[in-house]
């Protein structure tokens, strides 16, 4: 079925873009942990690294990359202000397999491993947020890999395009700020495929192209082009 006007709201969830709605259970207890501020593009943790912190992003805006031997990139998701990140490495006691980069100017929190068992314990609601993060990062993984097994590359940036562009609406911006690169990079496939995609669609007028800014033309056959139908 297409997803239609009224999108599900749990379908929002597979965009690799994350936030937090309640920052309070880790701005309550920011004493215990120690500040670093990163600039803009700036490396906070790099592949192979071993984590000993919990990481805590108060402001800003991060993305988190897997790169390849031969150095193509794959952007895993954003993470906005109030989110979590470096948990899997932590308590793995693995080296980190992603880069974590600055994409604005970030104010970030770092809580030392040894204080976590008693941070859990005094405030229940830090742990359902760690909790919560991670069932959120899962989803996002887990849709990814169906998608690359199951639809080909123009349903894939059709249904991106289309997830991001009800995102927008609901915050009443109709532009998609996302460029055909970022899309490459998100959905892990080359330039070129994008690009293609991208041709189909505006032949067939679902979408547009202004000012190097995509727009959407037709909303309904881009969701029924999303949802595979």
């Amino acid at each position: 079925m297409p997803y239609g006007e009224s999108t599900p709201e749990f379908a929002l969830l597979s965009l690799p873009w994350i936030n937090s709605p309640d920052p309070s259970p880790w701005e309550n207890i920011l004493e215990l942990a120690s500040r670093r501020n990163y600039r803009k593009n700036e490396l906070i943790i790099r592949s192979g690294q071993i984590l000993e912190h919990l990481y805590y992003l108060r402001n800003g805006e991060i993305k988190t990359l897997a790169v390849s031997d031969d150095g193509q990139q794959k952007t895993v998701w954003f993470l906005a202000a109030a989110c979590l990140f470096g948990e899997t490495p932590l308590f793995n006691r693995k080296p980190c397999a992603y880069f974590f980069q600055a994409v604005t100017d970030c104010e970030v929190y770092l809580f030392a491993r040894e204080t976590l068992h008693e941070l859990f314990a005094r405030n229940p609601a830090a742990a359902l947020s760690l909790v919560t993060t991670l069932t959120r990062k899962v989803h996002i993984l887990s849709c990814q890999i169906e998608d690359s097994l199951f639809c080909k590359p123009v349903g894939r940036v059709a249904k991106l395009i289309y997830l991001l562009y009800q995102t927008k609406q609901k915050a009443g911006n109709n532009s998609l700020p996302i460029t055909q690169e970022d899309i490459a990079a998100v959905l892990g496939l080359h330039r070129v495929t994008v690009n293609q995609a991208i041709r189909i669609m505006k032949h067939e007028e679902i979408l547009g192209i202004r000012n190097h800014q995509i727009f959407v033309r037709d909303v309904n056959k881009l969701s029924i082009l999303a949802s595979g139908t």
